[in-house]
């Protein structure tokens, strides 16, 4: 067993052996079931590498995409570009030809776009299982997306709250009577200062250091956790009991994503090379508590929960919980998509 569970970028450092309360021999049969998961390949920037929009959020971020095909599902590999995608599809089918998987495009960095292909996926889908909003970013080069939004929130957050919001009507709709949301956010997101989000400053702009590139990854992994919980409750509201939505902290996974960083901190960042290294899981296990979450047994019907690995059930960070901070996210998100529709 590796001995690493988490790290904090800042503060203290948690080294602690985690219990496997899932594992890939455990995940049931899922043939006739349809799975979404959100990624993207090139187009950002090169400090977002193949690695983590490739590898780590097609396919093996750590292979959601393989095991959910392996075990039967229809998987939608949903990333900007098409032709690293289709290489993941290549790969998978060269080891398992049966596996069912087609590329679908989502622009994250737009949310006209990014609800234009929850509508397109619409036209192609009977029903709808598993979403996992899994694509990440870290960047320190790009100031802003297309609608003007500081590139974390824009991309992490306001992308999939307008994708997921597009295909909620039908979610809720459909006959299938277990459909789960799952959301990939950090435990970086405790360590967001309150007030937490402050919504007067979430316009482009390129950050001054990697202490604010943090604390924008932070922010955006607060807001994924926000947003998880407050869908929760907007369910639950309007008596929607058979879609569920939990978000989870995938553990620190070593990609190639750490490089930018290590080289910014000149003759220091081998050190912090071997130190990640040291304390990082593998992508296999980091996927475990994603998958946990889309297909045991053992959470259906479960919803607003925040998991760490290997799907072990734990608690948020006090701001995730502020339930007046995820109202507020919440309705500044449906702010941002009435602008933009009102607009087009």
């Amino acid at each position: 067993m590796r001995p690493v569970a988490y790290v904090r970028i800042a503060g203290s450092i948690d080294i602690l052996p985690y219990k496997r309360f899932y594992a890939a021999d455990k995940i049931p049969d899922l043939t006739g079931k349809v799975a979404v998961v959100t990624g993207g390949s090139g187009g950002i920037g090169a400090e977002i590498c193949r690695y983590v929009m490739s590898l780590r959020l097609l396919a093996a971020f750590p292979k959601p995409n393989r095991q959910l095909a392996i075990h039967g599902a229809k998987v939608y590999i949903l990333a900007r570009g098409e032709a690293r995608a289709q290489r993941i599809i290549s790969e998978i089918k060269e080891s398992r030809p049966s596996a069912d998987l087609e590329f679908h495009e989502l622009r994250l960095d737009s949310i006209a776009e990014s609800i234009a292909s929850a509508k397109a996926l619409l036209q192609k889908v009977q029903r709808l299982d598993i979403v996992h909003l899994h694509a990440g970013f870290v960047v320190t080069s790009l100031e802003g997306t297309v609608d003007g939004l500081e590139p974390g929130i824009g991309i992490e957050h306001m992308g999939h709250f307008a994708f997921i919001m597009t295909l909620l009507p039908f979610l809720e709709k459909q006959s299938v009577d277990d459909v789960r949301i799952v959301v990939t956010s950090s435990r970086n997101h405790s360590l967001v200062p309150r007030p937490g989000i402050d919504f007067t400053t979430l316009g482009p702009s390129k950050p001054k250091d990697l202490d604010e590139v943090a604390l924008r990854y932070g922010r955006a992994k607060l807001a994924n956790v926000l947003m998880s919980n407050q869908l929760a409750k907007v369910l639950k509201s309007r008596g929607v009991t058979n879609v569920t939505v939990n978000s989870h902290d995938p553990g620190v996974i070593f990609t190639d994503l750490f490089k930018p960083i290590a080289r910014e901190l000149g003759c220091f960042g081998p050190l912090y090379l071997g130190w990640y290294k040291l304390i990082s899981i593998t992508p296999q296990e980091g996927a475990l508590t994603a998958l946990f979450l889309s297909t045991s047994p053992d959470v259906k019907g479960i919803s607003g929960g925040y998991y760490v690995p290997i799907g072990r059930k734990a608690k948020c960070s006090k701001l995730a919980q502020d339930e007046a901070l995820q109202k507020k996210l919440w309705e500044w998100s449906e702010e941002q998509m009435a602008r933009v529709s009102s607009s087009s």
